[in-house]
């Protein structure tokens, strides 16, 4: 798989624009916290997907197809459904990890992304979680509330259906790989 097909799966993974979408109620800084813990937690799972998947003797192949078939759940979900209602209560100082880092950055896509692409290609995973970090920031910042929740909600269904072109791209190197 080519380094611009990962780069694009993080980017569709961690969507900032998603993350403004979701939480209109936090603040810009409360949104970078939550891109930049997701961002860490990405590259975590790149640089220890190696030796987890052979302590627990998983091939790089089973889960790229595996990380494919739950990257595609999440795409047709958020294509056909596209948000869902907004986290409008923020508590205090914590609002950068929750709501806006977990459940809203760090989702299963982009754990599984990221695992399936840290054991085949580490500089490619690591180049994509910067890149997609990079644009998830400028994009959070955007605020996204009232009649301008229509483009959120339709973003996030776009970003669906790129993210569900990158996962059929994953599960057919996955099974082309076996």
């Amino acid at each position: 798989m080519s380094a611009w097909v990962s780069v694009l799966g993080f980017v569709f993974a961690l969507d900032g624009v998603r993350i403004s979408t979701l939480t209109p109620a936090a603040s810009g800084r409360d949104r970078l916290v939550g891109v930049a813990v997701a961002a860490g937690l990405a590259v975590v799972v790149a640089l220890l997907a190696e030796p987890v998947f052979e302590a627990g003797d998983v091939s790089p192949e089973t889960f790229r197809v595996a990380a494919g078939l739950i990257v595609s759940a999440v795409a047709v979900r958020r294509l056909i459904l596209g948000g869902w209602a907004p986290y409008t209560d923020v508590p205090g100082r914590w609002g950068g990890l929750v709501p806006v880092g977990f459940p809203v950055a760090i989702s299963p896509e982009l754990i599984a992304w990221a695992g399936s692409r840290g054991v085949d290609d580490l500089g490619a995973a690591l180049l994509g979680i910067g890149v997609a970090a990079v644009v998830a920031a400028a994009a959070s910042q955007i605020t996204i509330t009232g009649a301008n929740a229509r483009l959120g909600d339709a973003w996030i269904r776009l970003s669906g259906a790129g993210l569900g072109a990158v996962a059929v791209v994953l599960i057919i190197d996955g099974i082309r790989s076996v």
